[in-house]
């Protein structure tokens, strides 16, 4: 007994040890897991495939020496107390466990070696973006994108930054502005002003390569709260020679509710490294060619017109209305009839109707095992036991009521009318609503007339029905003439108490349109801005009256008149808003947004207008104008005499800058330092604090003259304005996606490619973001995806740019190219990208991910993966 025992502990305890290696080398990447659907990576890297060889090789022998391990045990088992297979046993296990020590002993000093290399101590240049290097790299940006951050600059890694930049992060939440500003007492405020803006090094750490913290900085909160810059008032690194920088944000960083703001990260923070060049940035900014939606345009398009057909429609009420009522219960007989009432009843939240009446008749017996069976339109409906809660005796039917019961016996029964709840008749009108709380059929016609006749377009705030008028039993309405008449939805809640014939046969007049010079824009249009550099955010995001002195939209007629003049027209005034004969504010109201890693600026009026596809607002211009949009650049650095400019050769003269008073830093040929005085948060000046070129020379004067992009002449200053008309028309077409690079399910793709992904017509930039994005419909909170990136492993960290291009090569841009960068993708990973309803064109017209070109989707398969339509979503509302 003891014999056989001992070779079992033995066993055992071998068995738990030399299963150790396989448990270690179940953890290393062999390369040979199949990759799923969504992009595969390139892996033919040399030092990848030997990491691979080596790997597959000392599991091989793993194996062997395990196998050899049971083997040895089972001829250890099996001896029967001869020690001759003992012996053999025994030299088995020994020379098994020798051979798992060189095996490990291998893969230790291999290991050590290969990760020697791939971390670039002593290895060839191209090793450093293999898997450990690109793992580190993407855990200190695992919050852009796929958590709280939707973007930064300087990007990781970049070698060319400039000495004079500035680091600017964008969060997709409100930062609490106590958590990063303090004053010279290091005290926390609430940033934005001259004794409230230093940065809290608690909360955001900026180091050179040796370590030493950049203190010497002003911070700036965007109007929004959402973007943090921070503006150094000393060049960083040293002349002409490259020097790293890592920016740390730490989750010292509050939202508004007090929490850090990267609590829900992985890791929880944004930490990133660049590499200034030792070099200034002294290229302003400008707008690119073609730069601007809607594009310049000198003359407004004649447009004849005819009156078109109204479109009719009809609502009968057939049936008296149901105004809302509650549940009522009645006994109307008992067996005997002595016995007590039933008390308490309570209906069932999932209650199901017997009838086709307003009424259910119900007979609830005691049969001889004293259980309570419900029968109800001459079916058993259920059969129920006593239950005690609180002390009661409560009987519950499901899916029909439950009550409280006296004392009984087998035989007792009760007879229960229910008086079924109701909700109340509904009248639908698109959007709008008419809750019926009479069901008298007189009243309801008066209801409805009253209802329809005070319904506006909220568009032109006129009556949205022409006529509507009684004829016996219905109600006739007439829209307005033209085709949209037959896209006002009427319906009920009801079909079979109120009859609805739906509006048709509106139809618009004989149109002949004459386009000079460029086509007038749809009302619909946001504006939109594209600078050739990244610009500051502070001064120039946030509603128009914020923004004002930065920019502004504006009536393009010189006459039109400002605030409090008297008008008669929204066209007598300057912000295109006459109320009670006033004109009200000096520009067009709406709000200014920064994106497209801060080169795109957009501009959406808060005039609400319609209703996108998606059941999202959308906001217009005035109808029928014409309308300038002015932008004002940065003052200039101020200089006191020639010794101040001394530092800025060849800019040595302090002369008058054009503004008076004020003098700037000037070279030889009269031309300007282009550095602003960043400190005024006024004008457009870059993230290098170079001032706008307005007339784009290359060369900066700050708010000096003003160039005209209509005109196009390059002799003025760097304020900058174009103009173009609108037509009182909306653009309700969805855009679509026209290609998609890398394709689907492409097996060798660079771990640093950007998903490019081409939109047509033009994008609302502002809504190319990452992450989700919410729809509050009162009741109802509908989420919409916008562009995701996502791992089915490690972490990835993205970001969104774009560009404009024309497809008709005209010059007008009509396509929008966006790229969703990231930092390295990990090697034999699958990654999906993702394109949700939550983006909008120009028009805000939101895309409608079944609606792409290379997807033929149905009503019923509304959704996209893959190339494919489908109905089948993840509990995420993610393709599977």
């Amino acid at each position: 007994m003891k014999k056989s025992f001992k070779p079992l502990v033995s066993f055992l305890i071998g068995i738990i040890f030399f299963s150790i290696p396989i448990f270690a080398f179940a953890a290393v990447d062999a390369g040979v897991n199949q990759v799923g659907a969504g992009i595969r990576l390139n892996s033919t890297s040399p030092m990848i495939i030997a990491v691979r060889i080596i790997n597959i090789i000392l599991m091989f022998l793993s194996v062997i020496a395990v196998c050899l391990v049971i083997y040895g045990g089972f001829v250890w088992m099996t001896s029967n107390g001869r020690e001759e297979r003992i012996t053999i046993a025994k030299n088995i296990l020994k020379n098994s466990l020798i051979g798992l020590v060189i095996v490990l002993s291998s893969w230790g000093i291999a290991a050590f070696i290969l990760k020697k290399l791939i971390d670039g101590n002593g290895s060839p240049a191209q090793t450093k973006n293999m898997q450990p290097a690109a793992q580190n790299y993407q855990l200190g940006l695992g919050a852009v994108g796929a958590c709280v951050v939707e973007n930064f600059y300087p990007k990781a890694d970049r070698s060319d930054v400039p000495r004079n930049t500035s680091i600017m992060v964008s969060f997709k939440e409100e930062v609490n502005p106590n958590s990063v500003c303090t004053n010279s007492s290091n005290v926390a405020c609430t940033c934005n002003s001259t004794t409230c803006n230093n940065l809290n090094s608690n909360a955001i750490q900026i180091k050179n390569a040796s370590g030493t913290l950049l203190t010497n900085v002003k911070l700036g909160l965007s109007y929004d709260k959402k973007t943090i810059v921070i503006m150094p008032l000393e060049y960083l690194g040293t002349p002409n020679i490259p020097v790293a920088y890592n920016v740390q944000f730490t989750n010292n960083i509050k939202n508004l509710r007090d929490e850090g703001i990267f609590s829900k990260c992985s890791p929880q923070e944004l930490n990133w490294n660049f590499t200034v060049n030792g070099l200034l940035d002294l290229t302003p900014p400008k707008i690119i060619t073609s730069g601007v939606f809607p594009p310049a345009d000198n003359t407004k398009d004649l447009v004849a017109s005819t009156t078109g057909s109204s479109a009719q429609g009809k609502i009968k009420v057939l049936l008296p209305l149901h105004a809302e009522s509650d549940a009522s219960f009645l006994i109307t007989s008992k067996t005997p009839a002595n016995i007590q009432n039933l008390e308490k009843f309570a209906l069932s939240s999932s209650y199901q109707e017997i009838s086709a009446s307003s009424t259910d008749v119900f007979v609830i017996t005691i049969d001889p095992e004293k259980n309570f069976v419900l029968a109800g339109g001459s079916k058993i409906r259920g059969s129920a036991q006593i239950t005690m809660q609180n002390n009661k005796k409560i009987v519950v039917f499901p899916n029909y009521f439950s009550f409280e019961v006296p004392d009984f016996a087998a035989g007792n029964s009760w007879q229960i009318n229910l008086k079924k709840p109701l909700s109340a008749d509904k009248l639908f009108v698109d959007q709008n609503e008419l809750v019926f709380s009479s069901n008298s059929t007189t009243t309801a016609r008066t209801r409805i007339t009253s209802f329809l006749l005070g319904l506006k377009d909220k568009s032109s705030e006129n009556n949205l029905f022409s006529q509507v008028s009684v004829n016996n039993d219905e109600v006739l309405v007439v829209a307005a003439p033209g085709v949209a008449g037959n896209n006002i939805l009427l319906s009920s809640s009801r079909p079979e108490a109120i009859l609805i014939t739906p509006l048709s046969g509106g139809s618009d007049g004989g149109v002949n349109l004459s386009v000079k010079d460029l086509p007038d824009q749809p009302m619909n249009s946001a504006i939109q801005i594209n600078f050739s550099k990244e610009i500051n955010p502070l001064s120039i995001i946030g509603p128009a009256d914020y923004v004002s002195s930065t920019i502004r939209v504006i009536n393009a007629n010189e006459s039109a008149k400002l605030a409090e003049k008297s008008c008669v027209n929204n066209s007598d005034c300057s912000s295109y808003k006459c109320l009670a004969n006033k004109c009200v504010g000096d520009y067009v109201f709406g709000k200014f947004l920064l994106s497209s890693d801060y080169k795109t600026l957009e501009f959406l009026s808060d005039n609400e207008c319609g209703i996108n596809g998606c059941g999202e607002k959308i906001y217009c211009l005035p109808a029928n104008a014409n309308l300038k949009v002015r932008l004002i650049a940065a003052e200039l650095e101020e200089c006191t005499d020639n010794s101040s400019c001394a530092a800025k050769s060849p800019f040595i003269n302090c002369a008058s800058s054009g503004i008076a008073s004020k003098k700037a830093c000037k070279n030889s040929s009269a031309k300007f330092y282009p550095s602003a005085n960043i400190l005024l948060l006024k004008g457009v000046f870059d993230s290098s604090g170079n001032s706008f070129d307005g007339n784009r020379d290359s060369f900066s004067v700050g708010p000096v003259n003003i160039f005209n992009q209509n005109v196009g002449d390059v002799s003025v200053g760097d304020n900058f304005k174009w103009s173009f008309f609108t037509s009182d028309k909306i653009m309700a077409d969805a855009p679509k996606i026209s290609s998609l690079v890398p394709n689907n399910n492409d097996p060798n793709v660079n771990s640093t490619t950007p998903i490019t992904i081409k939109f047509s017509p033009l994008m609302l930039n502002s809504s190319l973001l990452t992450g989700t994005r919410e729809q509050n419909n009162g009741a109802e909170v509908v989420v919409h995806k916008l562009l995701n990136l996502k791992s089915f492993s490690n972490p990835v960290g993205y970001w969104i740019s774009s560009n404009n291009n024309s497809i008709q090569n005209n010059g007008v841009f009509d396509q929008t190219i966006v790229k969703i960068n990231h930092s390295p993708f990990m090697t034999n990973n699958s990654f999906n990208a993702q394109a949700g309803s939550g983006i909008r064109d120009i028009y805000q017209n939101c895309f409608k991910p079944s609606g792409s070109n290379n997807c033929a989707a149905t009503a019923s398969q509304s959704s996209c993966c893959f190339g494919t339509p489908t109905a089948s979503l993840n509990e995420n509302g993610d393709c599977q």
